[in-house]
């Protein structure tokens, strides 16, 4: 029997897919970061014992491309020691936090290793772990 895949439409496109799992330890969040393939484009959020996954739908990625070339461009023109590093995961186990903003940036030659100087988080959709 061939599976069965549920229709998505144009409009489902336009809205970021989420998934919330609930009671999730500390230790299965850092084996869900540890499993996941590179460059899959789904973002984990953990706080508290709640694991959300969100696919970003195209708008999101749209206007998170414009701000971040805005950005890029406007720290060029200023000569700002400006270092992207896309979507980077900081996490803090002590406070059972995790998050992967959609893009972020370093300034200056020294580069911090454990969180981003600046982060852009797009809201496209409503819901979601706050």
């Amino acid at each position: 029997m061939p599976a069965v895949r549920p229709r998505i439409g144009p409009r489902d496109l336009d809205q970021d897919q989420r998934i919330t799992l609930h009671v999730v330890s500390w230790e299965q969040y850092e084996a869900m970061l540890a499993i996941r393939v590179e460059g899959s484009g789904v973002r984990l959020t953990y706080l508290q014992g709640e694991l959300e996954l969100m696919s970003p739908s195209r708008p999101h990625e749209g206007i998170k491309k414009c701000i971040a070339r805005l950005l890029e461009t406007w720290a060029l023109e200023r000569d700002v020691d400006l270092d992207g590093f896309g979507s980077w995961t900081v996490r803090k186990q002590l406070r059972k936090r995790g998050a992967e903003p959609d893009e972020c940036y370093t300034r200056g030659p020294d580069h911090s290793e454990t969180r981003p100087d600046l982060a852009i988080e797009v809201v496209w959709t409503t819901g979601g772990l706050d």
